[in-house]
């Protein structure tokens, strides 16, 4: 049930940011949902900014509180870097790889529990660009 509704909140960002953002065949980002470009509108209670950079991961909030979120990636790294998160009904998502200077963002359901954010590119988590986000 739980993964019928991240679907269809998958859904409705996916046809929000073709609204917004107009059918330009962009990046994907979460199981194929098309990213929402710069300035874009994405559906979500609240947004949660996640940065990346060599070799660090930051939010601007360690402790959540159940909900939908517009989480906004911003790579402000000299190297390119994406984002990976596992949790309570999240088994594995990644945003696509983000250059130098720019940014993802998306729509996501937390549910109470212990998250993990990390980089999956070459060595990077190894080398500290992990961290943990609590949801209660």
């Amino acid at each position: 049930m739980f993964s019928t509704r991240i679907a269809a909140l998958l859904a409705a960002a996916t046809a929000a940011v073709a609204l917004s953002a107009g059918c330009t065949g962009g990046q994907t980002a979460l199981h194929g949902t098309p990213q929402a470009g710069p300035g874009s509108a994405v559906p979500g209670g609240t947004t949660l900014v996640v940065t990346e950079k060599e070799y660090s991961i930051s939010t601007s909030a360690v402790t959540v509180a159940p909900g939908t979120y517009t989480v906004e990636v911003d790579n402000r790294g000299k190297m390119s870097h994406n984002l990976n998160i596992k949790g309570p009904g999240v088994s594995n998502w990644r945003t696509p790889t983000l250059s130098p200077g720019t940014t993802s963002r998306f729509a996501v359901n937390l549910q109470a529990g212990a998250y993990q954010l990390w980089c999956s590119i070459d060595h990077h988590r190894a080398l500290g660009m992990q961290m943990a986000l609590d949801v209660h």
